[in-house]
């Protein structure tokens, strides 16, 4: 095994029937990682391996930022981890990397002996396993982690939520498979994208063009939109873009 991403959820801000809100396994052969863990996820990670939640594997959980369709499913996460524990699947605490702020929400995430949370310096990057993790600062009303994800040579970037922003180009330049938020479509946002601090298809699109991003796999949709049609705004800009489907594995490459 590579690299590999597995998609749990791509439903923003809330999920569709049977879907869940944004929550990817991101694998390699000797490290699961959980990047984000919104409504849904918990079960959705329970078909990924065996043991209460597929906590067994479970090295760490990376939140992008503290927005509830990001980490409300944390909330429940607490209690498999404590499950896991107390019936010896686990040794110690799942550790949770997040911003530190809002601080309300950040005092969320520890649990007992189960749960840690730690800050996360976006200027210093973030080893779990032969993962490696480094972050940007993206633009969203709170903060928030672009991440650009490394191991065996692959690259796999992670726009997290974000206003377009030509700047973040640079940090994702030459990545083999960029997964960006692609809310709304142009002609249904309006032009409010921007200030809601979110992207548009055709946003995510220009980006991974401007990156020489290899391959463009599309995530974060509202659940009033068909992610069809979003799949082919973004494909009107850039022709390798691909919508995600919940449930999917994707190697990068």
């Amino acid at each position: 095994m590579g690299l590999r991403l597995t998609v749990l959820g791509h439903c923003s801000p809330y999920p569709r029937p049977g879907g869940a809100c944004p929550g990817y396994l991101v694998e390699t052969a000797c490290t699961r990682v959980l990047v984000d863990c919104g409504s849904g996820i918990v079960a959705r990670l329970g078909r990924t391996a065996s043991g209460p939640a597929g906590l067994d594997g479970l090295d760490a959980v990376v939140l992008s930022h503290l927005h509830a369709d990001h980490f409300s499913d944390v909330l429940v996460l607490r209690y498999a981890a404590d499950a896991a524990m107390r019936l010896g699947r686990r040794s110690g605490p799942l550790c949770v990397y997040a911003p530190a702020e809002p601080a309300v929400e950040f005092g969320l995430l520890s649990y007992r002996q189960a749960l840690r949370a730690v800050p996360v310096d976006p200027r210093r990057e973030l080893g779990v396993g032969d993962l490696v993790f480094r972050f940007t600062l993206t633009r969203h009303p709170v903060p928030t982690l672009g991440m650009l994800i490394e191991a065996g040579g692959r690259r796999l970037g992670y726009t997290a939520d974000t206003a377009y922003d030509p700047a973040l180009a640079g940090f994702f330049e030459g990545v083999d498979l960029l997964l960006a938020e692609a809310t709304f479509t142009e002609a249904w946002a309006g032009g409010r994208a921007d200030e809601a601090g979110h992207m548009t298809a055709e946003g995510a699109a220009r980006l991974a063009a401007r990156a020489g991003a290899r391959r463009l796999l599309l995530t974060h949709f509202l659940p009033l939109l068909d992610p069809a049609e979003v799949g082919r705004a973004a494909r009107a800009v850039y022709a390798e873009a691909e919508v995600s489907v919940e449930g999917t594995t994707y190697e990068v490459w």
